[in-house]
């Protein structure tokens, strides 16, 4: 993909309490694709996801890789990422490496 068809972060246009989805590495199809929840960002540091309210989340790990698709106006972008850590007090929060660039 060129350079001018990658996205910037801010250009997701993205809500807090947003649904998104997680793929976990190794893909497995629609199977293994789960929403997830936006808490928040911390620009160049983290993306911050909770599990929904359906409390149906995939089993990852801090240093697993994984894929967000999220659903905008202009189509479906993703970008690949690590979980950088779990935090399971006082509510589940995963946080995210933050993306440098979006497909």
């Amino acid at each position: 993909m060129s350079k001018q068809n990658l996205l910037n972060f801010d250009d997701l246009n993205l809500k807090f309490s947003q649904v998104i989805q997680i793929i976990p590495e190794g893909g497995g199809g629609a199977n293994n694709c789960f929403d997830c929840v936006l808490v928040g960002c911390l620009s160049g540091e983290a993306v911050i996801v909770t599990v929904p309210q359906t409390n149906l989340f995939p089993k990852v790990a801090e240093g697993d890789h994984v894929v967000i698709r999220v659903y905008t106006a202009q189509g479906v972008a993703l970008f690949p990422t690590t979980v950088l850590y779990i935090s399971e007090v006082p509510t589940f929060l995963v946080y995210l490496d933050f993306p440098n660039a979006i497909t």
